[in-house]
């Protein structure tokens, strides 16, 4: 048996109007980096892709981690934990469930 190369036959992309993160893809990068998360970017760090399970462990360890590196990502946000806890959330709820991707971009 082989692997056979598929192709998505329907991909539907829909931007939505969220403000909390604008203009702090490097702070975003930075504290993925922090959590330990690999993502997929491009070069000017605009695409982030990677598991959903990871935007869980993310949203867990701004919430609880006392890790001195994630503590100064956090702090280059300039919004305080349950802030950047409750925009990480709302970006899960309004990710594609079906999908085990978050894909995030900013534009």
């Amino acid at each position: 048996m082989g692997m056979r190369l598929h192709v998505a036959t329907k991909y539907r992309v829909e931007y939505s109007d969220f403000e909390a993160f604008n203009w702090k893809q490097s702070e975003f990068a930075n504290l993925l980096d922090a959590v330990g998360i690999q993502y997929i970017s491009d070069y000017e760090w605009t695409t982030f892709e990677f598991f959903r399970e990871d935007m869980e462990r993310l949203i867990e360890a701004v919430r609880t981690s006392d890790d001195a590196k994630v503590a100064n990502a956090i702090n280059d946000f300039e919004m305080s934990r349950d802030e950047i806890t409750d925009a990480l959330n709302q970006l899960l709820k309004v990710a594609d469930p079906k999908d085990e991707i978050i894909h995030l971009k900013f534009l």
